[in-house]
């Protein structure tokens, strides 16, 4: 028996820390040398926004990258705003009112692209220096994501007995956890996040039935570390491998199998060594 685990579509994870106050601190040193008129605008736009989630969102939920910038361009225009200033006030409103969800890896690039926004001269070029800026931002979220989620994958395997964990990245876009327990049995977790974060889960090398208990127990410790996700599916696979990995894994497994000097009885009574290797 051997149990896996789709996780569709990781939207939340919990945070490993408090990001708001180290943000907030990058978007402060973005508009020090900012105009009076620039940071007037920004706190008129975010007056009656209250951050108070303290969870990690996915880059695909993130309100940045969808509404929250037309929304404040319209704002700033209806304070009489001209020319470039509603462009600059709305980028930065919208990262303000999203500080609480924003994690970034490299704080002095964030900084620079801020103040690239903040001085830019013309309509075309804030353009251009908010989606560079916008697009570096949700990269780095997205990498300290994934991370977030690595770790959750690690702790929750060690929390139901994998205490040796092993952690690949096969390929861009995906981070493979191997973890093995004291009996050799493996929980393998693969995280792709080509185009959405997703995980599969399987365990590997059992056959007491315990598979669907462990499977469970390690869900519940994925569930206290705040991964949430759109869909989830667990299910038995019959001792039949699902994921690649683990199919090579088995093969591996079988083809490595030794019954050295292992002693059998013959029909005869007699005691036999059979010496079985399979190459």
């Amino acid at each position: 028996m051997s149990q896996n685990i789709n996780y569709t579509w990781v939207s939340e994870v919990q945070e490993a820390q408090n990001y708001q106050s180290q943000f907030g601190s990058l978007l402060a040193q973005g508009l020090n040398a900012a105009p009076v008129e620039l940071a007037a605008g920004v706190k008129a736009c975010c007056q009656h926004v209250h951050p108070v989630s303290k969870t990690m969102l996915a880059p695909t939920e993130l309100k940045v990258i969808q509404t929250d910038f037309k929304a404040f361009k319209v704002a700033a225009q209806t304070q009489k705003e001209v020319g470039v200033m509603p462009m600059k006030v709305a980028a930065i409103a919208t990262l303000v009112a999203n500080q609480n969800n924003l994690q970034v890896s490299d704080q002095e690039v964030v900084v620079a692209a801020v103040q690239k926004i903040v001085e830019a001269g013309t309509v075309k070029e804030a353009e251009t220096q908010i989606k560079t800026a916008f697009r570096e931002i949700k990269a780095q979220h997205q990498q300290v994501f994934v991370s977030n989620v690595t770790t959750a994958v690690k702790e929750s395997a060690m929390a139901v007995g994998f205490s040796k964990i092993d952690v690949q990245q096969p390929k861009e876009g995906m981070v493979r956890v191997v973890a093995t327990n004291a009996t050799g049995q493996n929980l393998i977790a693969e995280i792709d996040s080509a185009k959405q974060v997703d995980i599969r889960a399987e365990l590997v090398g059992f056959s007491d039935g315990s598979c669907g208990k462990v499977m469970r127990a390690f869900d519940e410790e994925m569930v206290k570390r705040g991964v949430k996700t759109q869909s989830k599916v667990q299910r038995a696979t019959n001792g039949i491998p699902q994921m690649p990995y683990a199919k090579a894994m088995t093969k591996a497994r079988r083809r490595s199998r030794s019954f050295t000097d292992e002693k059998a009885v013959s029909q005869e009574g007699a005691v036999n060594t059979i010496t079985i290797n399979h190459k």
